[in-house]
């Protein structure tokens, strides 16, 4: 079946995706994207909260264990989609939902323990082996796997950082480092050295501990969602990736959500190189056996005309959610959709050079993350219930209920997605979200100013430190 435009997506639903399809995953915000056009779509997650209410009044099926179970019950069950699916409950009603067919299961990241149990329970995973999902991820590995792509990166070393010299260091490749660990969250694996006492400072912590020190390169960055389809590689517009916000990030390479409408004025060469590094890296992971979506991050020299890539997602990105709804509402192939019919292994057909050319434009839209700043657990008051605001005299004014960017009406609005009260956040994890039917990055890198009293009304100030 060829899958050419936005009025054929209910009809390929329907024929190719009709089996019974399990997201379990934590929160359900997570899962959000095409629960209204796959007819057997069940999302399976650990969170009560008002995204489930939501979703349950307009007829999705939701299996919430903290809404289902008691606190006794909750507590032996991980909060992890590998818990999940250790899960008795979630088990049954995973057998009761897949009538009698062999379910699929996506997950928002895959690992070790949930492929054994879908193979133990007979369920079919819809995400590639782990081990090539920490090959492709480990920040360390990626010099190696970045060259053998062909795709530029920034000039590095890897290796024991106690073996290292920081003259050489600082010789070879530049005043400020940047330093990081194979694998991390949120900006938690990258650390800026920017003196020798910085260097020293590290050394003496963790002496033992393989890194890859890179240069620091100066310049915007961006992030692409792509996805290795049997065609080719599908790849969005580059998209501003948002940075460097003390106050909704504890780490200075950590990010903090993006603006879909952000305007580089790049020039054609550099647009060319990004579609290509993203092309070349998608083509290297295909021939590994890598199919479905994924992420590169890239910064971007503007004086030199030159494109860096500095991190492989692989997998099932944090914008997937927002950014397919994004695409539904431009009315167009979403790139989840072509994810699933890879995975899933259904007969599909698409002009890749026609649906790049619809997906590589910009979006008014834009998501802003709030995270924990403190370094311990935090139990924060929820001020805010999850819906639609306008703001008026510095205050949120509730509208109406709302959980996607398909509710949003005007550009006086915003989104809102709270933790519910009480809910123990920990140290740099997310406790709410911003979405506006507008840019929010100004050309300099900065909040807009009508961005400002949000944020201000927003941030956490009334909370109590977790026991």
């Amino acid at each position: 079946m060829l899958i050419s435009d936005f009025s054929q997506i209910r009809d390929f639903c329907q024929t190719k995706l009709g089996r019974s399809i399990f997201y379990v995953v934590p929160d359900p915000n997570w899962a959000l994207g095409l629960e209204h056009y796959l007819p057997n779509y069940h999302i399976v997650c650990y969170d009560q909260s008002q995204t489930v209410d939501y979703l349950q009044k307009q007829g999705v099926s939701v299996f919430c264990l903290e809404k289902a179970l008691s606190k006794s019950q909750i507590a032996k069950i991980k909060r992890s989609s590998g818990g999940l699916l250790r899960a008795a409950p979630v088990q049954e009603f995973i057998k009761q939902k897949s009538q009698a067919q062999q379910p699929a299961i996506m997950v928002f990241k895959t690992s070790p323990r949930a492929e054994m149990t879908c193979q133990e329970l007979g369920y079919q995973l819809l995400a590639v082996k782990s081990s090539l999902n920490r090959r492709l991820e480990d920040k360390v590995q990626a010099v190696k796997a970045f060259a053998k792509a062909g795709v530029p990166a920034p000039p590095a070393v890897t290796g024991c950082i106690g073996d290292m010299d920081y003259a050489q260091l600082s010789s070879s490749l530049g005043r400020v480092l940047v330093l990081q660990f194979a694998r991390g969250f949120a900006g938690n694996s990258t650390v800026f050295i920017r003196c020798r006492d910085d260097f020293e400072a590290f050394v003496s912590t963790q002496p033992q501990r393989t890194v890859k020190i890179s240069r620091f390169i100066q310049g915007p960055s961006c992030t692409i969602n792509a996805c290795v389809s049997k065609q080719g590689i599908l790849m969005s517009h580059f998209f501003y990736q948002i940075m460097r916000l003390q106050q909704c990030n504890k780490y200075e390479g950590g990010t903090s959500g993006n603006d879909y409408a952000y305007d580089y004025q790049f020039s054609s060469q550099i647009k060319d190189s990004i579609y290509q590094s993203a092309r070349s890296m998608g083509e290297y992971m295909q021939s590994l056996g890598y199919q479905g979506i994924f992420g590169l991050d890239m910064v971007i020299d503007k004086n030199a005309e030159q494109v860096y890539v500095l991190e492989n997602n692989a997998r099932l990105v944090a914008s997937i959610p927002v950014f397919t709804k994004l695409q539904l509402l431009d009315q167009e192939v979403p790139l989840l959709l072509i994810h699933l019919a890879e995975l899933m292994g259904v007969d599909y057909q698409i002009m890749v050079d026609n649906l790049n050319a619809s997906y590589q434009h910009q979006r008014q839209y834009s998501q802003l993350i709030l995270r924990n700043t403190s370094d311990t657990k935090q139990i924060y008051e929820a001020d805010y219930q999850t819906g639609i605001y306008t703001m008026l005299d510095q205050q949120l004014v509730w509208q109406r209920a709302g959980i996607s960017a398909a509710d949003l009406q005007t550009r006086d609005e915003a989104l809102l997605h709270r933790a519910p009260e009480g809910r123990e956040i920990k140290s740099n994890l997310e406790y709410a979200n911003l979405q506006f039917k507008y840019g929010i990055i100004s050309p300099d890198g900065t909040l807009k100013p009508q961005v400002e009293p949000w944020l201000g009304e927003l941030l956490m100030k009334n909370h109590s430190q977790a026991q």
